[in-house]
């Protein structure tokens, strides 16, 4: 199942309209903003209502619409994780060299770019080039060997990829600006 955040409000009603009846026979797809009706004063009102701030962006960070500007924005922290998740898609990717799929060349009053953010944010130096070496070629190693270690315990018990990100953003978080791990 793929659940796609569009909301009930006039713009994303205009995108829904481009993709309604869409068939791809290896998901069903979901709208659950829209199944709610919630538009998008009310995601921010629930969000509110949670005591949390109401983010800039309403998408997740590895959203193939994120704009460069929007990467320059992000903290660290979420840069690297953009890095871990290009790196561990890396070896299955077939049809696109990352989450911005194909490189844009640049026409039409467009900036050229490429296809890959971790690409992106190499050459914007948004991150050290030792540091996204490192998470390119370690972080994808601990995490398999981490899922491989919770692998036959139940899905009830088993611990939240939330605890082996923790300890990823902290070791990244304590070795900042160092060079080479």
């Amino acid at each position: 199942t793929k659940c796609i955040g569009y909301d009930a409000g006039p713009q994303d009603s205009r995108r829904y309209a481009e993709r309604e009846g869409y068939v791809d026979p290896r998901f069903e797809y979901r709208y659950p903003l829209r199944e709610w009706n919630y538009d998008r004063e009310a995601c921010q009102a629930i969000i509110r209502s949670e005591g949390l701030p109401v983010p800039p962006k309403s998408s997740c960070i590895m959203c193939t619409g994120t704009k460069e500007t929007e990467l320059h924005a992000f903290p660290p922290q979420i840069l690297r994780r953009i890095v871990l998740l290009e790196a561990r898609a890396f070896p299955r990717l077939t049809s696109c060299e990352g989450l911005w799929r194909k490189a844009r060349k640049g026409t039409r009053g467009n900036n050229p770019r490429p296809g890959s953010m971790t690409e992106y944010i190499r050459q914007q130096k948004l991150l050290h080039a030792d540091e996204i070496d490192h998470i390119w070629h370690e972080a994808p190693k601990a995490l398999g060997t981490w899922q491989e270690s919770v692998a036959n315990i139940p899905v009830e018990s088993r611990p939240h990829i939330g605890a082996w990100l923790s300890q990823f953003d902290q070791h990244h978080d304590r070795h900042a600006g160092q060079g080479a791990h």
